[in-house]
């Protein structure tokens, strides 16, 4: 089932989401086409492995919220804003210097935990991870 909100921060539309068992991948990205509807889902750990490693950041903030602008070869941009985390219900941590971004891949040897990148505005490195899927993160969808 899917857990999280719909937020609205410096114009930017994003939502939190909670993975349970059953509901991270197995649909695709059901976060991502829950909230938003059509051919929308979250992107894979392989894609997002890929778009970091053909592209370059920069920290900056837009509308006031602080993240990263990604860049393509192609000159082709996203911001992705440092939310921060959620743990529990209400208790958000790190926003304004820290974000993290649910893949749809769940890790093969414990179904309990999802991939995600994370980065910071101390060192602004991308890094991989993979977390329990209670943990609400930002989604950053795709649509093909």
């Amino acid at each position: 089932a899917l857990r999280g909100g719909l937020a609205q921060r410096g114009g930017f539309r994003a939502f939190v989401a909670h993975h349970h068992h059953g509901g991270v991948a197995q649909g695709g990205g059901a976060p991502a086409h829950v909230c938003m509807g059509g051919s929308w889902r979250m992107p894979s750990h392989e894609q997002q492995t890929e778009l970091i490693s053909n592209c370059t950041e920069t920290w900056t903030k837009q509308n006031g919220v602080n993240g990263i602008l990604v860049t393509g070869k192609n000159g082709g941009q996203i911001f992705l804003p440092a939310a921060g985390d959620q743990w529990g219900y209400d208790l958000y941590d790190g926003e304004g210097f820290l974000g993290k971004y649910w893949s749809s891949s769940i890790n093969p040897d414990y179904d309990h935990l999802a991939y995600y990148f994370s980065f910071r505005s101390d060192n602004r490195l991308l890094n991989y991870y993979y977390d329990s899927r209670y943990y609400g993160q930002s989604v950053r969808a795709v649509c093909p």
